[in-house]
């Protein structure tokens, strides 16, 4: 199982440092430090008694470019198991990873892996759902999570009226490992259960959602402080992951690492030195604290060459740990803050909590704008319709005198207008695919079908583009607090989070797209324009915003709505 381990583990550091060469149990290895990079793999052993090695390696995380990130792994063999422990730490501070969203994409990929090869045990027993199944089962659940020595959290995932689940179960009970232990209501009658037991529906979960109970859970808590992830957003890898990391980091700052190679060194050497002082000089003592490390005087212990500096954090700290939790972070000594810095403390406080209030006025400023801009496109194209009425009702009575002048208006609007060019469909996608290309990924099918559509009101769609790019920027960023349907909602937009699950597989083939780098994705979200098939006045931006490894909307297609059963 080690030799699996660390080709997994491996594989994954040459996705970064393509020459690291491979890991194996009887060669340490180093490689050169930097920024970005950097790794030291140690090892210790004894033969027929015990074999441990400690990889701490640097790199970029995968989902955020520029965001380096620290691993450090341990893996302890015995004749009887192996165990694995990994803590992940955001090099240059948690908002550096986006907050909560970094913490929840920061489990490795060679994790979810090791599925493949074994079934790990966490928390007393194999990693597996729970499945909460009986009225029962229910009560037994309650006791969990009110008895007052559960130190992890809990999660629970409901499941919709058919029974059927927005995450599968066993996928996400790999996603909370190390972060929570996940158990599963097996029906929808049962989430009355867990309501009545809970004693308020607010505290409770329903209708697909998730929601993680920390410890210290009472009847009586603040149900905000069990984050809750509601049906639509259990679905979405980005706002899901924002969850795990809120979850993940409760843990993170109180989990306990095993000791490493060069403490268990120590250890050894210090209870070798005590033997032999002892029984030259039975009188000498040495404490565990003086013997297992010795604290430089700047009151940080290193790692090793790879000199990185583990702190435990605190929740609003510099750095943050964003993994697993069976790491212990490094001590640092408790400096009592001089009055004076406790009031610039206070003064910072005041000056965040004001930077949070005019960030909130300035998305509420910029959401009324946005809403404005959509409405007004609309009124714009109601005004042109009406002027295609006029000249067709010029045409049909060209004496009346109504009609005259209102043909007369229309001409002088039309050649107003022919100073300034309509701007056509595809010119409108094109601008956002270049403006919004940090939000918006927009496929060349997309381009393609803007250019092949025959939508009247191209000018609707520009204000779309641009709250689809504001969204999605919310949603990396770690900001957005809702879903997606209510987002939208809140400009105005018809959003629709996919399609009939009726539809024949041969239909759902018009959704499927390539991206750039040849990955598949299905693009069944969408955004509604019009109620009608008609190309001229409906359109459709059909678009995906569940790829794990891009925080961005991938739009497949901006065109003429697709074949639907009905349409065939």
């Amino acid at each position: 199982m080690v030799e699996e381990l660390l080709d997994l583990i491996g594989e994954e550091v040459r996705v970064t440092d393509p020459e690291c060469p491979r890991l194996t149990r009887d060669q340490p290895l180093e490689r050169p430090v930097s920024r970005f990079a950097g790794l030291r793999f140690d090892i210790d052993h004894e033969p027929g008694s015990f074999w441990i090695g400690e990889l701490i390696w640097r790199s970029v995380l995968p989902s955020i470019p520029g965001a380096p990130v620290t691993r450090r792994v341990i893996i302890e063999e015995s004749p009887d198991f192996v165990r694995l422990s990994l803590r992940v730490t955001a090099d240059e501070g948690l908002a550096t990873v986006r907050n909560y969203v970094g913490a929840g994409q920061a489990q490795p990929h060679f994790l979810r892996r090791v599925r493949d090869v074994a079934t790990p045990s966490w928390l007393g027993g194999p990693l597996r759902a729970t499945t909460v199944s009986h009225p029962e089962d229910v009560a037994d659940l309650l006791a969990l999570l009110e008895h007052p020595g559960r130190d992890y959290p809990v999660a629970v995932l409901s499941p919709l009226e058919d029974g059927t689940y927005l995450v599968d179960p066993e996928d996400l009970a790999w996603e909370l490992l190390g972060r929570a232990r996940l158990y599963v209501l097996s029906d929808h009658s049962l989430t009355f259960e867990l309501t009545d037991a809970v004693g308020d529906r607010r505290m409770s979960c329903y209708w697909g959602a998730a929601r993680a109970y920390l410890p210290g859970w009472s009847p009586y808590a603040d149900p905000l402080e069990h984050p809750l992830l509601l049906g639509d957003q259990v679905e979405d890898p980005h706002l899901r992951a924002r969850w795990l990391g809120e979850v993940g980091l409760w843990l993170a700052r109180r989990a306990q690492l095993p000791d490493g190679v060069e403490e268990r060194r120590m250890e050894r050497q210090a209870a070798e030195s005590t033997a032999g002082d002892a029984s030259s000089s039975p009188s000498k003592e040495l404490t565990s604290a003086q013997t297992v490390r010795e604290v430089p005087s700047d009151g940080y212990e290193r790692t090793g060459t790879l000199d990185v500096v583990e702190h435990q954090p605190e929740p609003d700290g510099e750095r943050a740990d964003i993994g697993r939790p069976e790491l212990r972070a490094l001590e640092v000594p408790v400096v009592p803050m001089h009055p004076v810095l406790e009031l610039v403390g206070d003064v910072s406080d005041d000056v965040h909590r004001l930077a949070e209030v005019a960030q909130r006025l300035g998305d509420e400023v910029e959401r009324l704008r946005m809403i404005s801009e959509i409405r007004a496109s609309s009124t714009a194209a109601i005004e042109r319709r009406l002027r295609r009425l006029e000249g067709i009702l010029e045409e049909a009575f060209p004496d009346e005198t109504a009609f005259g002048e209102a043909h007369e208006e229309k001409a002088e609007s039309e050649d107003a207008d022919a100073e300034d060019r309509p701007i056509t469909l595809v010119e409108v996608v094109r601008e956002a695919a270049e403006a919004y290309a940090d939000a918006l990924l927009i496929l060349d099918s997309a381009i393609e079908s803007a250019a092949d559509s025959p939508y009247e009101d191209p000018e609707r769609v520009r204000p779309i583009l641009e709250a689809m790019a504001r969204i999605a920027r919310k949603r990396r960023d770690g900001q957005l607090k809702t879903s997606l349907k209510e987002a939208f909602k809140d400009y105005g937009i018809d959003y629709r989070g996919g399609i009939a699950r009726s539809t024949s597989a041969k239909l759902r083939e018009q959704y499927r797209f390539l991206r750039p780098d040849g990955v598949p994705v299905q693009c069944e979200e969408h955004i509604a324009l019009g109620d009608t098939y008609d190309p001229r006045r409906c359109l459709r931006v059909y678009f995906s915003s569940r790829i794990p490894d891009d925080p961005r909307f991938v739009i497949g297609h901006e065109g003429r709505h697709f074949k639907v059963k009905s349409t065939t």
